[in-house]
C-alpha cells in the first residue's frame, strides 16, 4: 500500500511541477494538490491502472455527497488535465479521462480540456 501511494505521489509531483512551470497560481496548485490526493487515495490503484469507470464512480460519489454540477464539472476539468498531461508525457498508455463527444458523467456538461 505504501508503494502505491509513493508511486501516485511521484506522478502527482511531476504534474504539479509542470503546472508551476506553466505559471499556475499558488492557490490553484494547492487546490489541485488537495483534490488529486483525495482522488488518488479514494481510487486506491496504481495510476496506470485507473480506468474511466474509476473516475466515474468517484465523481458519482462526489455528486451523491451534494456537489453541484458546476463543482463536478470543475473536478472533471482537473482530472482531464491531469490524465491528459500524464498521457502526453507517456507516463500512462491510455487516458481514462478521455471520452468522445459530450460528458460521460450525469449532471454536467463539462467540456473536454486538453490543457495541462
Amino acid at each position: 500500500m505504501l508503494a502505491l501511494h509513493l508511486q501516485a505521489d511521484n506522478y502527482l509531483d511531476e504534474y504539479l511541477d509542470a503546472q508551476r512551470l506553466r505559471g499556475r497560481r499558488k492557490s490553484t496548485i494547492e487546490a489541485y494538490t488537495l483534490f488529486l490526493k483525495r482522488f488518488l487515495t479514494a481510487v486506491n490503484k496504481p495510476v496506470p491502472c485507473i480506468q474511466t469507470k474509476d473516475i466515474r464512480m468517484f465523481l458519482m460519489r462526489e455528486k451523491d455527497q451534494g456537489n453541484i454540477p458546476a463543482t463536478i464539472a470543475n473536478k472533471i476539468t482537473i482530472l482531464r488535465s491531469f490524465f491528459f498531461w500524464l498521457y502526453r508525457e507517456r507516463l500512462i498508455d491510455s487516458n481514462p479521462a478521455e471520452f468522445g463527444g459530450g460528458s460521460a458523467y450525469p449532471g454536467t456538461s463539462a467540456e473536454v480540456s486538453e490543457s495541462g
